[in-house]
């Protein structure tokens, strides 16, 4: 038997693997499902192709391809920002294909638990990335959200 954190490292790394692997059916990629996600739920002023590619670590042109790809499908679109730059949003249609999102399935999972042990998962996920990624790192993660958050329902 292998320890504790062996086996909550090979959880967490198959939950994250089965979780991108739902995100590959259908019309879109992973990157593309995680885009309308931070844009669904982001701070206004955080709905940037900047603050985006931060909150996802992912190269520009890794954001620029995957912007360009939900722009041509109608996903999303931009508008220009005071000062330069511009804003994302969500369209229309955009928001009616986040009904079909793969996580929904792992929201509606984790809503059948008791809301105290959702609150210890939550708690214990937040300390093993800030001991991962450092102090702060969970609350950097939230800091996108927090006051503008528009949760849906699983």
């Amino acid at each position: 038997m292998h320890p504790a954190t062996v086996r909550i490292y090979l959880l967490v790394d198959r939950l994250s693997r089965l979780l991108r692997a739902k995100d590959h059916s259908g019309a879109l990629n992973p990157a593309q499902w995680q885009v309308l996600r931070y844009l669904e739920w982001c701070n206004e002023e955080d709905n940037t192709a900047v603050r985006l590619g931060e909150y996802l670590s992912a190269s520009k042109g890794t954001i620029s391809q995957t912007l360009s790809a939900l722009m041509r499908k109608g996903l999303i679109e931009r508008t220009p920002r005071p000062g330069g730059g511009y804003f994302l949003h969500l369209t229309e249609a955009g928001r009616e294909k986040l009904a079909d999102d793969p996580a929904l399935a792992f929201r509606a999972a984790m809503a059948n638990l008791p809301e105290e042990r959702q609150q210890e998962i939550l708690s214990a996920m937040q300390q093993l990335l800030d001991l991962h990624s450092g102090p702060g790192t969970a609350e950097q993660t939230f800091s996108f959200f927090e006051s503008n958050a528009k949760p849906r329902k699983p």
